[in-house]
């Protein structure tokens, strides 16, 4: 009736099975780093942990799906969870391009095919904004109609309606460039996302927004997200992320921040384990604790 979840870089099987890897290595051979990052540059790793963090959802998911099974049959499972197959799932369209046409995505083709060759990342006033200039539940009216209210209309041409005209390299798709960031650097991201998004159908750009930002986000305040904890070590508090989801009926949520080393032995060793004083001290004269 137990499961047992594994989290590796290859899973249990395989000849890869062995390999140790950390969160770079999931990302190299999951194929995320062959498309992140710059067509004229070498492939690029994501800032965060983000094979760790794929892998622990899909393994998470799995466990709870394993948990409901053995409510129906009593049995339990063996999780047997890859980082590799977790970011290869990540990688977008990137698998379906090659197994339908054969063909590799690199850097910069993530978005080329299917959604447009319009690059992605354009400066603003105030930063940069994240824009896409084709893909489900937009259009290329939508982006001519805002740069028509902003009286740069006579600047775009009307071939441009046909997003195909776009993916391939050439003076149509920098004019539009060109065009999309010229109107962007007259306004700041948050009056962006305010133009972009209160308009059907929506513009796709949105801010790339720093850690600033994410804390002062008024979306963030209304939803409880950023929470201040109290550090009497440091005698001052400290804002954390909280909980990235929200359960009613079984919140989860910070109460306190991360122990010091071994501040909680006592409740763990002596209140839980029921191990006494003596015992204790044994445990770490030698080590154990």
């Amino acid at each position: 009736e137990f499961i047992l979840t594994s989290i590796t870089p290859f899973g249990q099987t395989g000849p890869y099975s062995q390999f140790k890897g950390p969160d770079i290595i999931g990302q190299a051979m999951g194929g995320m780093i062959q498309v992140v990052g710059f067509p004229d540059r070498p492939p690029y790793l994501i800032g965060t942990e983000m094979g760790f963090w794929s892998v622990s959802v899909f393994a998470a998911n799995a466990t709870m799906l394993a948990v409901t099974s053995r409510d129906f049959t009593g049995e339990g499972q063996h999780i047997d969870a890859s980082m590799q197959r977790a970011m290869t799932l990540g990688i977008d369209n990137a698998m379906p391009t090659y197994d339908v046409e054969g063909h590799v995505l690199h850097r910069g083709e993530i978005f080329a095919r299917g959604r447009g060759g319009v690059r992605t990342v354009f400066r603003c006033k105030d930063g940069y904004v994240f824009y896409i200039a084709a893909a489900a539940g937009t259009s290329m009216e939508a982006i001519r109609d805002l740069l028509t209210e902003n009286g740069l209309g006579d600047e775009f041409d009307p071939r441009w309606l046909d997003p195909t005209l776009l993916r391939q390299q050439g003076v149509d798709k920098d004019r539009f460039e060109a065009l999309v960031e010229k109107f962007f650097l007259l306004h700041t991201r948050m009056e962006l996302l305010e133009m972009s998004f209160s308009r059907t159908p929506p513009v796709f750009a949105v801010p790339t927004g720093t850690a600033q930002d994410v804390v002062e986000s008024p979306q963030s305040a209304a939803r409880g997200f950023i929470v201040t904890l109290e550090h009497p070590e440091l005698d001052e508090s400290i804002q954390y992320p909280g909980a990235p989801y929200v359960l009613p009926k079984s919140p989860w949520r910070l109460s306190r921040r991360a122990p010091l080393i071994g501040e909680h032995n006592s409740e763990v060793f002596q209140e839980a384990l029921q191990i006494d004083e003596a015992e204790l001290s044994l445990l770490m004269q030698d080590g154990v604790v």
